[in-house]
């Protein structure tokens, strides 16, 4: 019985995002993000498992925050999703003009030299819309997605693709070795939340946590340049940085992962109010 509570609420959260998408295209930008401020408010209020593992996380990357900061975190979230549901709807010009770009010449540099890039990021800021925002600056992207309820995963990757973006599920190996293989390309991996069954245990801010790392093996063979960049909002624009390069001759393993962990750590010290994962992945 409780069984089919839980799936009648998800088939009744699901219908609901996808009619909302549909009337979202009716509606003024500000109206939808006064809509999902009010949407985060009551996400605050009832969901305490999500609370208590952003304070967990705040806890680790912080030492010290408040109450406003966890809030701070449901209502980033929201207001990243209300863009996000409208990304089909709009141009790739209406997404540009609210785009600034910081260091894209560091990845320009390398991809003119190498034509292949590995962009590594994280559940940071609006990385759902970043897809469509890559795409959209004219580079052939390949996605590494996680496996999901196929109803929720084929609602959100119309979105995630709307742009040209191919999406490719993170066991599907071989198709991801093909890209690497293959002509000019940016292929895009989210290593940050514990997904599937293989994982590393490492070190970040000195706890342990489990990671997805196949993409650093998978690296060893190819030593493609690795760039660490991430899509901030703020004051309804966006802010695209590219922090970090890491390319050398000898790219191994250990060095690759320790690119990418003291990257998202520079990355969570500063935007931690930006971070969604909502998990107790710690030691």
């Amino acid at each position: 019985m409780l069984n089919a509570i839980y799936r009648f609420l998800d088939d009744l959260k699901l219908y609901s995002l996808a009619i909302f998408i549909v009337i979202s295209r009716f509606i003024p930008d500000s109206l939808l993000r006064l809509v999902f401020k009010l949407i985060a408010i009551f996400w605050f209020f009832i969901d305490k498992k999500r609370k208590d593992a952003i304070k967990n996380n705040l806890r680790i990357i912080l030492n010290d925050f408040d109450n406003k900061m966890v809030f701070k975190t449901f209502e980033n979230y929201m207001l990243n999703f209300a863009d996000f549901i409208k990304v089909k709807y709009k141009s790739c010009s209406q997404i540009l003009e609210k785009l600034s770009l910081e260091n894209i010449e560091v990845f320009e540099n390398v991809y003119k030299i190498k034509k292949k890039v590995i962009l590594l990021s994280g559940h940071i800021g609006n990385w759902e819309y970043a897809l469509n925002l890559i795409s959209c600056l004219g580079y052939n992207v390949m996605v590494i997605i996680e496996m999901i309820d196929p109803r929720w995963l084929k609602l959100l990757n119309e979105l995630r693709s709307s742009k040209g973006a191919r999406l490719v599920l993170m066991n599907e190996i071989m198709e991801i070795i093909r890209f690497l293989n293959s002509g000019e390309g940016i292929l895009i991996v989210t290593p940050d939340r514990l997904v599937g069954t293989s994982y590393i245990e490492c070190s970040l801010f000195n706890h342990k946590r489990k990671i997805p790392a196949g993409i650093f093996k998978i690296n060893e063979k190819f030593k493609i340049p690795m760039v660490f960049a991430y899509v901030i909002r703020g004051n309804g624009k966006y802010l695209g940085i590219v922090q970090d390069v890491y390319y050398e001759e000898n790219m191994t393993f250990e060095k690759m992962l320790d690119f990418y962990l003291r990257n998202l750590e520079r990355t969570l010290r500063k935007y931690p109010s930006h971070w969604f994962s909502f998990d107790f992945n710690w030691d």
